[in-house]
This record gives structure tokens, sequence and C-alpha cells, in this order.
């Protein structure tokens, strides 16, 4: 059941942080964050995200390296317990999610990653950290993003 709530609350990513990189955490193993990320409807973290809605992040990044594709990771830490969301396929190639920038990424070119996800009225209204890193064709990162939100009610 435990596992069943995590997976839930994993889908609430993209509701992850607004006002830029003051709500940004570092992750682990020294990865560089995101140059900003913006929630909608969120002034600061941690970010509310409400079940039966769509929560919406916009990620800016610059490329460290020449990227063809990039792949999206995600991992939500609640209740002490983490667990990894398999992204559906649609969501799977973040080349495809760009609004600013195109693969392939040139180094040292600005992009701006969107990322939604819908927030179901089946997920648990608890505080989660998300972890959202964006990964190139050679497995480096990108970019990790660790953000705290809070599913809430309707």
């Amino acid at each position: 059941m435990l596992a069943y709530v995590f997976l839930l609350a994993l889908l609430a990513p993209s509701a992850l942080v607004s006002a830029q990189t003051a709500g940004i955490r570092q992750c682990t193993g020294g990865r560089a964050p995101p140059q900003s990320v913006a929630i909608e409807n969120c002034a600061q973290a941690p970010c509310d995200v409400f079940q039966g809605s769509n929560a919406v992040m916009s990620v800016n990044f610059r490329s460290l390296r020449v990227a063809n594709s990039l792949r999206p990771q995600v991992f939500a830490t609640a209740l002490g317990e983490t667990i990894e969301y398999n992204l559906p396929p649609n969501q799977r190639e973040a080349c495809d999610h760009l609004i600013t920038g195109s693969c392939p990424l040139s180094v040292n070119e600005d992009a701006t990653y969107r990322f939604v996800f819908p927030i179901t009225a089946i997920y648990p209204p608890i505080p989660v950290a998300v972890e959202l890193t964006l990964w190139d064709q050679a497995n480096q990162h990108v970019f990790c993003a660790l953000i705290d939100i809070h599913v809430r009610l309707r």
C-alpha cells in the first residue's frame, strides 16, 4: 500500500517549485541545478499541488554538452521512502517538450523544458520531495532539481 501511495505522489513532479532557484535544493552527487524552475500557480516552495488538476513546470537550463536526446528521470520521497516514477511513453523524450531550444542542443545553449503531469483525485494529500534529473544520450546529467511539494485535497 505504501508503495502505491508513493507511486501516486510521483506524478506530482511538475508541480514542483515556483520561485526560481531559491526553491531548489542541491541534488546528491554534485549534479548541477537548472538555472530556474517555475511552477504555474505557485509563489514559493513547497508548492501546493491539487488533486484533479495539472501541474505545469518550466525548467530553464543551459546544456553542459552537446545533447542529441534528453531523458527525464523522476524520484519521489515521502514518509521516508523513495521510489522512481516510470514516465509514460509520451514523456520519455524531453526534446519533444522543449519550449525554447531544440535538439540537438549545443554546448552552453539555453533551453526551457516544459513538464506537465495530471494530479489525479486518488493522490494522497502528503508532502513529497521530488527529484527531477535530465540525462543526455551519454547518460550524463544535464540538470537535477530537488523540490518540495505538498499534494492537497481540492
